[in-house]
């Protein structure tokens, strides 16, 4: 209901893809509401495979061990994972 149109996605993606090729490491998604596992559903076969292979997905106690693994989680907010976010900052707006 509320997503783009398709059209939209993908030249949104061409964008990206262009402008900032190899740019992203990794991108580590942590416990992502049903709505984004669909549309990532719908956009994952429009991305280039080595831009799929640095979406990581992070659920529960096995997706904090994946951010643990590269991050040390004293330095992680605690909705991602973080041990306290003794270290995080609350954002100021």
């Amino acid at each position: 209901k509320h997503m783009p149109p398709l059209s939209t996605v993908k030249y949104s993606l061409k964008i990206l893809e262009g402008h900032y090729p190899e740019r992203l490491f990794k991108a580590y998604i942590c416990n992502p509401p049903f709505v984004f596992r669909v549309f990532w559903a719908v956009t994952k076969p429009l991305l280039d495979p080595v831009t799929k292979e640095k979406i990581v997905f992070c659920h529960g106690d096995a997706g904090v061990a994946l951010v643990g693994e590269r991050y040390d989680l004293d330095w992680v907010e605690k909705c991602a994972g973080g041990v306290d976010g003794k270290y995080c900052k609350p954002f100021d707006h």
